[in-house]
Order: C-alpha cells, then sequence, then structure tokens
C-alpha cells in the first residue's frame, strides 16, 4: 500500500511526493541557522557532501534520502555544499550544537516517541494489578506500545510481555487487568512506547510499582478451598491493610457463602415502654469484631445489608425520632429514614405508598394504640454497621413496642439483569455499527444488521470478501457483560446465513480483541443458523465483558449475511466526567434498579480544593439515592463553598445501579432471612411494568413465600338489606396495596409456583353462594363462577370434598336456613388470581346476613433448579423451577430425581415409546413434533442454558431397507431438530462439525459400509440401527424427528428419551 505524504519544504513549499519505504511527514523539519552537533556524521565517517545551488535543494535531498541516511543538514552558501548528518539535537545529550550557517533538523516533536501516561495503578483483588494507562504522542510515526512485568526487585530480564497494542489512539484511556499473580507481593509494571524510526532514538519507557493485594481469608476463600462446614472462621478482608483479622460466621450452605456479624443485641427486644421519656437507646456492640472489623469488611464486600423491625403501639415518628446510626454514631446525617427507607422515603413501603394502613411513608406513622409495625433492610454501605438505635415517643400508658435487629450480613450481589443491549429496538445507535467490508447493496448495509430488521436484508461483505476474516462489530456505548447473543440470516430470495462464527471482544475499538475462550484455551466456534429467518441464541457461560463485540463468521450458507442482538447488563460503576459549576448531570438507571450514590466530589483538585467527602456524598444521596433517575447541578448551593477563592471548582459523582431482585426466593439466596417488605421485579430491568411491593416471608419451606397484600384482609362487618343477586346487591372492590393488577401481576405470577388465596363467608339464611348472590371477580374482573375452593360443578371446597352441611353437594350456606354456617377455602387458579371484586346478595330479609373475608395473595417461590430444591427436600417428585430468575420465561414443573448428587432433572414428552414408521416413502414426509410435559421447548432450553451441568438426550433410528441420507448427505430422508426449530446436520452421536449427516458408526469406523457415514445408508434387507445422544447444550432440547424411506417393505423405528440434565 502506498503512503500519500506532504512535507514541508522551507515557509512557503508544500511538495506532494509518493513513496512506499519509510520517510518523513509534514512540518518534520526545522530550520536552525545557528548550531549543529560537533560529532553526528552520518555512519561515523566524514560528512558525506553534495554540491548543491541553493539551500531547498540540501533539503529536498536529505527527504529523499529518507530517515535511514539524513537526519540533518547544514548548506554552506559560500561553497554551495551540502553536509549530511545523522544525529539531532535529541539523540546526543552530552553534545554541545556548535555555530553552523542553514542547518536543519528533524524536528525533535516527531522523533522519539512518548513514554505512556500511567493514570493509576491498583490491586483492587487478590492477584489481580488493574493499570489505567493512556498513550502518549507517537512522535509522528507508527507506534507500539508494550506493557511488561517483572518481581520488583528481579533482574530486568525477567520482564514478561503481558500486552502489545499497536497505534492506540492518543490519549485514549485504557484500563488493563493482569491476572493470576501471587498476593502480597510487590511487581513492577514497565510500559514502553516504541515508533519506527529508523535511526536516533525511537522509544520511551515509563515503570510503575505495585503490590498485589491480600484479602487473607474471606468466607468465600474458605469454601473454595475446601471448607465446607458453616461455623466460625477467621477472615482477613481489608488483606495487607490495617484491619487486623476476625472471627466471623460463614454460613456455607449458600454458594457464595454468607459472611455473618452478631452483636449484642441481636433478635427481638423486650417490650420498650410505656412511660419512659425522651429517647430510648440501643448500643450496639460486635464481638469479638470490633466496628472497625466490620465496616473493613462492608467496604470490601460486594454487598451487605443489615434488618431492622419496630413493632408500635401508639408510637410514630418511624424514621425520625425512632430511627438509628450510622457507622459513625450519627443519627440522621444521611436523612430522616428507617431501615429500608431512603432520603426520599421514609420506609420501604412509603416508597410505593403502600403501607399496610394506607400511609405512605411508614405504617407506625399512623401514632394509634393498634398494633402495626415498620421494617427493612438497611444496604447503604457508607452507613453500615447499625451502632446505636434510638426509639422516641414511648412516654405514654399507650405508647410501647418491641425492635428486632440482625446481624451484618454480607453476599454476593447480581451485577445486573440480562436484557437486549439494542439492536432490535435501536437503543444502539446505527453510527455503532461497523464492517471489515460491507456491500454496496441497499440490503448489505451495517444497519441491516440488526436481529428483526428487513426480512430480506442483513449486514454481507461483497463477494470478493467471503473469507474469515470478515467481521461485524457493535460498539456497545460502554463496557458490558454479554450473557447471549441471537443471530439471523437474510431471508427472502436471497436465503443465505452465517453457520458458525466466532467472538471477539475489545475496550478497545479497532484493537486489542480477543476471542471468547472455550474451555481448552481456543477461541469458540458458535453454531450459526440453518435458514435466512429463524433466530438462533447462544449463551455464553461465562459471561464475556467488553465495549466492543465482533461477530466473525467461520462458515456460512452461499454468503456471508447476518443479523445480531446481543443481551447483556452494565458492570461495576459508573464515574461522571467533571461537571463545572453551574452545570448539571443525570444520573439514570433502568427499571428494575435503583441509584446506589459511592463517591462524590466537589472542589478542584489541582488546588487542593475539595468538599469534605462524607459531605459531598450526602449532598448527592438527599437527591437521588435509591430512585431510579436524577438530575444534579454542580454548585455551592449543593455542596458548600469548600475554598471561596478558588473559581474553577467542579463535581463528579461515583454511582452503582442496584438491581431489585426478582423473587423472594432469590433475596433469601443472597442472605436476606428475615421476613418483611421487599421490592421485586419479576420481569427484570427494561422489561415490563417495573418493580413492586410485596411482603416475602422467609420461615416458610422453603423459604421466600411471597405475599401481597390488600384492604380487605379483616372480617367485614355484617352485610344485610341487600336482597338483590342480579349484580346490583352489596359490592366491595379489593384494593392490593403497591401493585396494579392488570400490569404487575400477570409478570409475577409467570415467576413463582404454586398461588392461593383464602376465602371465607359467615352466613346466617343467604344463599347463592358461588352462583347468582355472593361471588367473587377475578383480576380481570370476570366472575369467578365458584367460591373458593370449589369448582364449576362443586361451587364451594366442602362440596368437593363431600363435607357441606345436611349432605348437600355444592356449599353449606346454600341451605338457606336460620343457622349460622361457613363455606370457607383457597382459590388456586394461578390465571385468575387475586380476586379484586365481592357481591354478596340474598341478606334482605330479617334473618339474613353474611361476612366476608380474603387472606392476601400467598405463591410459592418456584426455586432455580432441582439442586437448589434438594437444600429443603430429599424427596423425588415434581417441583416448580424458574432457571432464569425473572430472565422473560416462565416458570414451569419439572421432574427431579433427589436419589443422585447433584440431583437429576428429567424433562419427559409424548414420543418417548418405540414407534414404527412405515408407509412414508418421500423424504421427510413422516414427522413427530415433540411436545415436554408441563413445559414448553422454550422453558426445558431455559433450563439447560442456565442450570443444567450436563445435558443429554439419546435418539435411535432402527432401519429396515430405510435409509438417513443418499450420497453421505446430499438427500436426507430423516432429520432431527433443535431447539430453535432448525434441522441438525448430523445425527445424534454423530461429529456437529463433520461431513453432513454423519453418524456414530462414522466417529470410531464402525459403519457396516465404509462407503457410508451411518449404518442405515447401506439400505438392505437387514435390520441396522443408529443411535447417540445430543450432549451438545445449543441443540437441547430435540423438538421434532422427521423420516422417509418407509413404503413398499421398508420401515423402521424411532426412539427419542427424555431430555436428561444433572443440576
Amino acid at each position: 500500500m502506498l503512503l500519500y505524504l506532504s512535507l514541508l519544504i522551507g515557509p512557503l513549499c508544500v511538495l506532494s511526493i509518493n513513496q512506499s519505504r519509510p520517510s518523513y511527514r509534514w512540518g518534520y523539519f526545522e530550520s536552525h541557522i545557528s548550531a549543529r552537533l560537533a560529532n553526528g556524521v552520518f555512519g561515523g565517517g566524514a560528512a558525506k557532501t553534495f554540491t548543491v545551488q541553493k539551500r531547498s535543494e540540501c533539503t529536498t535531498l536529505c527527504m529523499r534520502l529518507g530517515p535511514e541516511s539524513c537526519v540533518s543538514v547544514s548548506f554552506n552558501s559560500a561553497e554551495l555544499i551540502c553536509e549530511v548528518y545523522d544525529k539531532t539535537t535529541d539523540d546526543d545529550s552530552n553534545t554541545s550544537p556548535v555555530a553552523s550557517e542553514g542547518w536543519e533538523y528533524l524536528n525533535p516533536k516527531f522523533g522519539p516517541p512518548q513514554k505512556p501516561i500511567i493514570w493509576e495503578a491498583k490491586s483492587p483483588h487478590r492477584n489481580t494489578i488493574e493499570v489505567s494507562w493512556a498513550p502518549d504522542v507517537d512522535g509522528g510515526f507508527e507506534q507500539t506500545i508494550t506493557l511488561d512485568i517483572k518481581l520488583q526487585n528481579a533482574d530486568d530480564s525477567t520482564y514478561v510481555t503481558k500486552l502489545t497494542v499497536t497505534n492506540p489512539e492518543y490519549l485514549v484511556n485504557v484500563t488493563t487487568i493482569l491476572t493470576d499473580l501471587v498476593e502480597n507481593l510487590f511487581y513492577t509494571l514497565r510500559f514502553t512506547s516504541t515508533n519506527t524510526r529508523t535511526v536516533g532514538i525511537n522509544n520511551a519507557s515509563v515503570t510503575v510499582d505495585v503490590q498485589t493485594f491480600s484479602d487473607g481469608f474471606t468466607c468465600e476463600r474458605w469454601k473454595s478451598e475446601g471448607s465446607l462446614t458453616s461455623g466460625t472462621y477467621t477472615i482477613d478482608p481489608d488483606g495487607n491493610g490495617p484491619v487486623t483479622s476476625f472471627d466471623v460466621d460463614c454460613d456455607m450452605t449458600f454458594d457464595p457463602p454468607l459472611t455473618i456479624v452478631h452483636h449484642s443485641i441481636e433478635g427481638r427486644s423486650s417490650q420498650l415502654g410505656p412511660s419512659h421519656s425522651g429517647y430510648y437507646y440501643r448500643s450496639l456492640s460486635y464481638s469479638p469484631a470490633t466496628t472497625d472489623h466490620v465496616v473493613a469488611l462492608v467496604d470490601k464486600a460486594s454487598h451487605c445489608h443489615q434488618f431492622r423491625k419496630f413493632e408500635c403501639h401508639g408510637v410514630g415518628n418511624t424514621g425520625s425520632g425512632t430511627d438509628q446510626s450510622d457507622r459513625d454514631g450519627a443519627y440522621q446525617f444521611w436523612g430522616a429514614y428507617f431501615a429500608g427507607g431512603s432520603p426520599v422515603s421514609k420506609c420501604l413501603c412509603g416508597k410505593y405508598s403502600a403501607c399496610r394502613n394506607g400511609r405512605s411513608d411508614c405504617a407506625c406513622m399512623a401514632n394509634d394504640v393498634v398494633w402495626r409495625e415498620s421494617a427493612g433492610y438497611l444496604q447503604e454501605k457508607v452507613v453500615l454497621p447499625i451502632v446505636n438505635t434510638r426509639i422516641s415517643d414511648i412516654d405514654g400508658t399507650n405508647e410501647m413496642g418491641f425492635e428486632t435487629l440482625g446481624p451484618v450480613v454480607c453476599s454476593s450481589w447480581p451485577e445486573g439483569r440480562e436484557h437486549p443491549l439494542g439492536m432490535e429496538n435501536s437503543l444502539i445507535a446505527d453510527s455503532a455499527l461497523s464492517a471489515s467490508n460491507t456491500d454496496s447493496s441497499s440490503q448489505c448495509t451495517v444497519t441491516n444488521g440488526r436481529v428483526g430488521s428487513a426480512f430480506d436484508a442483513a449486514w454481507c461483505p461483497p463477494a470478493a470478501n467471503l473469507d474469515t476474516d470478515q467481521w461485524f462489530q457493535v460498539d456497545l456505548g460502554k463496557v458490558m457483560v454479554v450473557t447471549k447473543v441471537a443471530t439471523q440470516g437474510q431471508a427472502g430470495p436471497s436465503n443465505r446465513w452465517v453457520t458458525k462464527y466466532s467472538l471477539l471482544f475489545s475496550n478497545l475499538s479497532y484493537t486489542n480483541f480477543e476471542c471468547y475462550t472455550s474451555g481448552n484455551g481456543t477461541c469458540k466456534v458458535f453454531n450459526g443458523n440453518w435458514d435466512g429467518d429463524a433466530v438462533r441464541t447462544n449463551y455464553l457461560r461465562p459471561a464475556g465483558t467488553g465495549r466492543y463485540i465482533r461477530f466473525n463468521p467461520k462458515a456460512w450458507n452461499t454468503h456471508i449475511s447476518l443479523r445480531a442482538e446481543v443481551y447483556g447488563f452494565e458492570a461495576g460503576y459508573t464515574n461522571t466526567s467533571d461537571i463545572p459549576t453551574g452545570q448539571s448531570v443525570t444520573l439514570t438507571c433502568p427499571t428494575g434498579t435503583w441509584l446506589d450514590i459511592q463517591d462524590a466530589f466537589y472542589g478542584d483538585e489541582s488546588q487542593n480544593c475539595r468538599a469534605t467527602q462524607k459531605n459531598a456524598i450526602k449532598a448527592v444521596k438527599t437527591p437521588c439515592q435509591q430512585r431510579s433517575t436524577c438530575t444534579v447541578t454542580s454548585g455551592t448551593s449543593l455542596f458548600g463553598d469548600p475554598c471561596s477563592s478558588v473559581s474553577s471548582k467542579y463535581m463528579w459523582i461515583t454511582y452503582k445501579c442496584v438491581s431489585i431482585l426478582s423473587s423472594c426466593y432469590e433475596y433469601y439466596m443472597h442472605g436476606f432471612t428475615y421476613s418483611g417488605p421487599f421490592e421485586i421485579d419479576p420481569d427484570g430491568p427494561n422489561n415490563g411494568v417495573g418493580p413492586f411491593i410485596v411482603e416475602c416471608d422467609m420461615t416458610s419451606t422453603p423459604p421466600g413465600k411471597t405475599l401481597i397484600h390488600h384492604n380487605r384482609e379483616s372480617e367485614s362487618g355484617t352485610i344485610s338489606g341487600h336482597e338483590n343477586c342480579a349484580g346490583s346487591g352489596y359490592t366491595a372492590t379489593v384494593t392490593y396495596y403497591g401493585v396494579t393488577l392488570t400490569t404487575h401481576i400477570p409478570p409475577f405470577m409467570n415467576t413463582v409456583g404454586a398461588c392461593s388465596q383464602f376465602g371465607k363467608y359467615r352466613c346466617n339464611a343467604a344463599s347463592g353462594v358461588g352462583t347468582t348472590c355472593t361471588w367473587a371477580k377475578d383480576r380481570g374482573g370476570t366472575q369467578i363462577p365458584y367460591w373458593a375452593g370449589g369448582n364449576a360443578n362443586h361451587k364451594c371446597a366442602c362440596g368437593v370434598a363431600g363435607t357441606c352441611d345436611n349432605g348437600r353437594t355444592d356449599c353449606s350456606c346454600n341451605q338457606n336456613d336460620n343457622a349460622e354456617r361457613v363455606d370457607q377455602g383457597y382459590f388456586t387458579d394461578k390465571s385468575l388470581l387475586p380476586v379484586s371484586f365481592i357481591h354478596v346478595g340474598d341478606t334482605g330479609d330479617a334473618s339474613e346476613w353474611g361476612r366476608y373475608t380474603f387472606g392476601p395473595l400467598e405463591c410459592e417461590p418456584a426455586l432455580p433448579s432441582c439442586t437448589e430444591w434438594k437444600r429443603f427436600t430429599s424427596t423425588s417428585g415434581t417441583y416448580w423451577v424458574d432457571p432464569d430468575g425473572g430472565g422473560g420465561v416462565d416458570a414451569f414443573q419439572v421432574q427431579c430425581d433427589m436419589s443422585t448428587n447433584p440431583p437429576t432433572a428429567t424433562f419427559s414428552h409424548d414420543h418417548e415409546a418405540r414407534t414404527h414408521v412405515s408407509g412414508y416413502d418421500p423424504a421427510l414426509s413422516y414427522s413427530a413434533t415433540l411436545t415436554y410435559d408441563d413445559a414448553s421447548v422454550e422453558q426445558v432450553a431455559t433450563y439447560v442454558d442456565y442450570v443444567g451441568e450436563s445435558c443429554t438426550q439419546h435418539v435411535k433410528y432402527e432401519c429396515y431397507h430405510s435409509v438417513i441420507s443418499v450420497n453421505n448427505g446430499t438427500l436426507n430422508y430423516a432429520a432431527w431438530y433443535d431447539r430453535n426449530g432448525q434441522v441438525a446436520q448430523f445425527w445424534p452421536g454423530g461429529d456437529p462439525d463433520g461431513v453432513p449427516f454423519n453418524c456414530a458408526c462414522s466417529q470410531n469406523g464402525t459403519c457396516a459400509s465404509s462407503a457410508h457415514n451411518c449404518n442405515c445408508d447401506l439400505n438392505d434387507s437387514t435390520w441396522r440401527a443408529d443411535e447417540g445422544d445430543v450432549t451438545d447444550p445449543s441443540y437441547l432440547p430435540v423438538s421434532k424427528v422427521e423420516f422417509g424411506d418407509t413404503g413398499g417393505g421398508e420401515e423402521g423405528y424411532h426412539t427419542v428419551g427424555p431430555l436428561v440434565c444433572r443440576g
């Protein structure tokens, strides 16, 4: 490739030259009439001289010689001689220039490269160094930067190169993470910039020393090294930091384990009050740990929480007078709120205006002589641990309460929730899409490379570029965790697609891409599509990470044609830029997450001007904490003025989007073991309707029963004087706290197991229960044709059980006599629940009356897997599971065999029996679609992808003069279909990457004929069989089988086993 370069010759003349060898660029020469180097002659000998007519010819001569031979020249006007030198003022620091006429030399700005800039080098985790750096100027040449590492005191010969980057962008910040180091050792990192300058200095280096972090032992590390029994362990969370080791409880039954620090007043207190004037203070003593120990643990942990509940009787001021201190002992520094609340809502129920007594702050704020409670978890790391609590307003004779305090519990936390990152819905802009090459056709542009784009369009390179070096790139805008990708081909007349591809990730736009690897360290090749329209998904386990993702086609049908979607979430913390005084920034988190302010700054660091860190964090927390979005304006009105003499102040904010979990059981999995109010988001962030509030019962078996409360849970008053049964009798609406039935409930129902709602009707001479007079409506507003526990034929629970009064077969109340009777039971149809309305009639006569009660909606949890169920039961059976935890696929039932370790999940279907195939001669004319028990193909695939440790499904075809394929795959008479409904290109047991429709026998050379790749393809009058297991999870489960060549004395039998997964 030829380089077209413009060079400056003197002050006015511009020369364009075409050279294929290294040459100077524009502005490389400067004129210095007064000085040159005394000893800088080319090649170590005498200066080369040339006769010229004028000084400009001397300069031109040097440029033509190039940097290999000429770096500086001197023109003698008297003798018209040009002397050529090879040294410049940058090359010999100990050489003094001497006077010389008309000397010109290479501009030092375009000579040696500058050393990279190291912004920060730290060890955030054990065995890891993270360094943030940026390239400086490249000297005007091609530049390569290398990163080498060695032990600090080792010889330089021991440096090992860890990173090589070619032509990085000037001052573009890069973060490089070095792993697999030894903890608590000092290392030296050396960055070297080397350019292609052929003479003189062409490199510059900078070094930095970093000590790797040592975290001693955490509960997680104890478990990873084989300690599986729960109990007391010694940990040292800050490693080589100043805090000494201490003892904690490690609950190893959780994965990862819980770290628990107990204190002196844990649990439910004795009665506090009445008649106690002023504040009632309680202090927490953490033993054997100190508060400093707990602070170090909280600061290093991914997530920590502490439970507090106050049962109140005539006590108000929850969140103001009745509150808790932070780790420094300060009350209300971060705002006036109770555990679970925030500066914008005193209690969690207040955030959703859903407190049990209808309040929008805290239930106890009613301040009445009724026993109520306020409860929640503190989850803000800057607050934890609680060191003091106080209770006010217990001075009256009817004012009293009980306080419950939990230990500090630290655990892992989901970094985010998987969701589409924006290809199909265009949240990713067209400008973020690029490719190695793109065909000029309007149907092949990069903007067509989106899943769901035009039916007959896709990204496709020109025909001249159909090779495995092509790529389609998506800029995700920031570093994201990628958990899944989806691809389509190009449908319509073109009908072409990519069958195999690899994925590459980078944080730099066009450099330093690394492929996503298989377990053996090689680049993983994913199965692509088998037609132009169907969407095929592939899961990344473990997830990939990067800002840029490239799809690199490895094989294709007819032509490379690709449409793509990327799934994942944003990881880690977000830092704003520096926001000058008077300007604003909006912080935004996806629906289903909330803002957690980690750090804030206001001032000017260069002038040692800064607001106190704690005050700065507080200033931002007040308008932002636990919201999904907020706008903050930089200025003294928010932060105060830390230094009035400095005019160039600015702010920056560090925040994290904390995921709201999808279910009560998911909270339990992260150590939330106290029952109380929780916010859940069943359909995940950026999907559906967002979070809402529920009560989680953590004492149920398994833990995590969900209760949704309403305003009709107490027995109603006596209903009389409403004789009409035609819909105009007594009516009442059931209002659920913080929940909209038509929007929140459907996605919630899709993530839980069995649900029920208690209903009770007490009557005297009031009939028509479950029919015309007394009935309820479902969540959609439709009358339910029976009462709680009944069905369409037997209207009440006693009718179903045969236990109604007087031998009735419908309801006891329908005896309609002057006697008090009861009909009660549970509504259990998830598609109807919860009830939304009650109608009562036939209470018009003097002796007729009725009273009703509805309990809260109660739903059992759907656990992720059989393995999780085994924590609570050893009985094999059918269990509700939700492997993706609110990822969009409904919960379903699966058969769990608890006798194996790990337990085995079995997915049976309707075609497991050995089935005869005869009378179907055309290819693929016989078809059997598999219907799985209690689950769709998509649901079964979710189990395989999310929780199945190893999954297999056996397929067998017994044949008599019946082939699987002819001409070794040229024409298929038999086929099986994967989870996406696409025809697999091999027979089970064969090689997915082998020749078309090879069978297991071709892998070990045992086929009936060496001329064929399957036994059945011999096509003779002998019973033969081809069988094997499908083990690649991207194909499972099998969705359909098809056969042919079974007419006129030809026949076969197919057997498709259940899908079996361990885990």
